[in-house]
């Protein structure tokens, strides 16, 4: 997949780590955010496979999901990741196949990551104040 000007200008400008990777589980392209987060840099992991990013043990976690979006399922969850400096977030995470041309055939996949961390925190904390208002009501 070739990325055009126009598509990474837009990219970098939204609010979410975006990757496109291809159906050999390489880096093809990752936003400025994506970079950020991660704290990689494109021209340092572009064609190195997931598993060389984020860790065999890692990945070992994330391989069947993507077995499935490259068969052509496009995937949504939310899961909790334990960074390396000991934070805990939550990932807001969907994958798209990409699909080539009129073949229909999955050449890769994009990543849109969200890190929806304070939302869920802020919502929490709304729904204890509900349950002790429930609770003051009976």
């Amino acid at each position: 997949m070739k990325v055009d000007r126009s598509f990474k200008k837009l990219s970098n400008v939204l609010p979410y780590l975006l990757a496109f990777v291809d159906n050999e589980r390489r880096y093809k392209f990752v936003n400025t955010a994506y970079e950020g987060f991660f704290g990689v840099k494109l021209k340092n992991i572009k064609g190195k496979s997931i598993a060389e990013v984020v860790g065999e043990e890692s990945y070992g976690k994330i391989s069947e999901l993507h077995d499935r979006v490259l068969k052509g399922e496009e995937i949504g969850f939310t899961d909790k990741v334990n960074l390396r400096d000991g934070r805990t977030i939550l990932l807001d995470i969907k994958y798209v196949p990409n699909f080539e041309g009129l073949s229909k055939k999955v050449n890769g996949f994009f990543a849109v990551i969200n890190d929806v961390t304070e939302y869920a925190s802020a919502a929490e904390v709304v729904f204890r104040i509900l349950c002790h208002f429930v609770k003051l009501s009976k």
